[in-house]
């Protein structure tokens, strides 16, 4: 049976943890191989550029940041609001803008009826 490794995709019959042995034996098993992404083209999957600002920032570590302490609807509806509103101005303009709004109202909702469940409690 051949196997995929799951950092770089390469077909390797010798898989390790889910990499190949190329993966597994360098210093920084997540990075990957030269051959993976072409020098010309941007990688839409591991650093697309409409979620990173100019000096860098990625979008994912902003949500991982303000989404540590939340849980189920809450922690979707933030990230998604921050997602959009970090996107908005790079990828699909008003309409990601209104996505924001869609996941915002969906969170302020989702808020105030659990308020108005323990205020019954």
């Amino acid at each position: 049976m051949i196997y995929s490794c799951d950092n770089c995709g390469r077909l390797e019959m010798d898989v390790v943890r889910s990499k190949c042995k190329e993966c597994v034996t360098t210093n920084n098993p997540t990075d990957k191989p030269s051959w993976w992404i072409p020098d010309d083209k941007p990688d839409m999957v591991n650093n697309p550029q409409h979620y990173q600002s100019e000096n860098g920032l990625e979008v994912i570590d902003v949500i991982e940041a303000f989404t540590a302490e939340l849980k189920g609807i809450d922690a979707v509806c933030t990230a998604n609001v921050i997602k959009y509103i970090c996107r908005w101005n790079k990828k699909n303009g008003i309409e990601d803008l209104k996505k924001a709004e869609r996941y915002l109202q969906r969170l302020i909702r989702h808020r105030e009826l659990e308020e108005a469940k323990n205020k019954t409690k």
